[in-house]
């Protein structure tokens, strides 16, 4: 509404993940977001989500989605489109994933190719029921993290388990709404500007 006369686009990222190729393939910068869970998984300190496998996980590269800002900044400052341009950079339209395919690569890779020092076999599950999702966080997250900071405590050294527990359970809790519900985007002005 307030864009006459300026050279404006939107970008509408969905998911930001890590980086595709730049700059060095699954760089990122912090744990937040679907990185973090997936690091946690892989260490075996989280095994369940509230989630319904046959949702998309729109999740985007960083590197694509910064791409696509530069091009698009580009094409907005040299073409001056007469009206502001969406740009939804998602790839559910492209090359669809679900939450169940996420699953299964994940339970796949992490035996194939394991994290070091991990808390426990990674496992990972999303279930459409919240009461099954507590039940599993209670006893194979909870108990298991109060387990270890106890011998922590009595060994001298730091508890930190139960801590990791309670930020994974906000970040958890920041992607439940993504994973639990789907949307469907068109990317008809990316496409324009390939």
């Amino acid at each position: 509404e307030e864009s006459a006369g300026l050279p404006v686009a939107i970008v509408r990222p969905s998911i930001v993940g890590a980086s595709w190729e730049e700059p060095l393939p699954g760089w990122v910068d912090n744990l937040n977001g679907p990185t973090g869970l997936l690091a946690a998984i892989g260490k075996g300190v989280l095994f369940s989500m509230h989630g319904d496998v046959g949702c998309t996980a729109d999740m985007i590269p960083v590197d694509t989605a910064t791409n696509a800002m530069i091009a698009i900044a580009w094409y907005t400052a040299v073409e001056c489109p007469k009206q502001v341009l969406v740009y939804n950079c998602t790839s559910g339209q492209i090359n669809r994933v679900t939450w169940g395919n996420l699953e299964t690569f994940i339970k796949e890779n992490a035996i194939n190719y394991p994290c070091h020092n991990t808390a426990g076999v990674p496992n990972p599950s999303f279930t459409p029921h919240i009461l099954w999702r507590d039940t599993v966080r209670f006893f194979y997250q909870l108990m298991p993290a109060y387990a270890m900071d106890f011998y922590l405590r009595i060994t001298g050294q730091k508890p930190m388990f139960v801590r990791i527990q309670d930020r994974l359970t906000k970040a958890v809790a920041t992607l439940e709404y993504f994973t639990s519900n789907e949307w469907h985007f068109h990317n008809d002005n990316i496409f324009m500007l390939l």
